[in-house]
């Protein structure tokens, strides 16, 4: 699984930077296809870490979530039972591994966007907006970084609202549910109490 994350780096980081471009608000065709297939190889990283914790809560035929608890010995001792040490290796193996993209993830992205501007959906010309799910699972330690460089990028106009205040929501502590998108386009910030 780590040498699979790894040659899936060492792959984004060649197709990276094979050429260099300034920040232009229009990428060229060469550089939406480059940007598509390393935001794309970064969000399928991202998404398999979490969707493997998941597997493993079925696997071991707990309650869904139960990963959550990882760090409550009590908890997952009562959940899991006698296979509680097996399954916590599993679950702080993924976990590591999850860190580590995350990490990664983060400085690649980071170093994307100081070169190309902010790759969202429109900028690519793609439908589903990827990129910005990779600055929602980011270390602490990016986070002055990624608020600086997304505060310019919005005023640049190369990411949307609502990307910006779902990478926020994270930045400034996950307060509240995450926001959506209402009806006409608008950013929704919502309470835990509101649905």
């Amino acid at each position: 699984m780590t040498l699979k994350i790894l040659n899936t780096f060492c792959f984004i980081n060649m197709m990276a930077t094979l050429t260099v471009f300034s920040q232009p608000s229009v990428l060229n065709s060469a550089e939406k296809l480059m940007l598509n297939k390393v935001i794309d190889s970064m969000y399928t990283v991202d998404q398999e870490n979490r969707t493997n914790l998941e597997r493993i809560d079925s696997i071991f035929g707990v309650e869904e979530m139960t990963f959550m608890f990882h760090k409550s010995k009590k908890i997952l001792q009562e959940r899991v039972g006698e296979k509680y040490i097996e399954y916590s290796k599993k679950i702080d193996s993924t976990i590591n591994t999850m860190k580590l993209s995350d990490s990664l993830n983060s400085r690649k992205l980071l170093e994307i966007t100081k070169e190309y501007g902010f790759p969202s959906s429109e900028r690519l010309g793609v439908k589903t907006e990827k990129a910005y799910m990779i600055f929602v699972h980011s270390p602490s330690s990016f986070f002055t970084e990624i608020k600086q460089i997304i505060n310019q990028e919005f005023k640049q106009g190369r990411i949307s609202e609502y990307c910006k205040a779902y990478i926020f929501w994270h930045l400034n502590g996950r307060q509240g549910l995450p926001p959506r998108l209402g009806k006409n386009g608008e950013v929704i910030l919502r309470e835990r109490n509101q649905n």
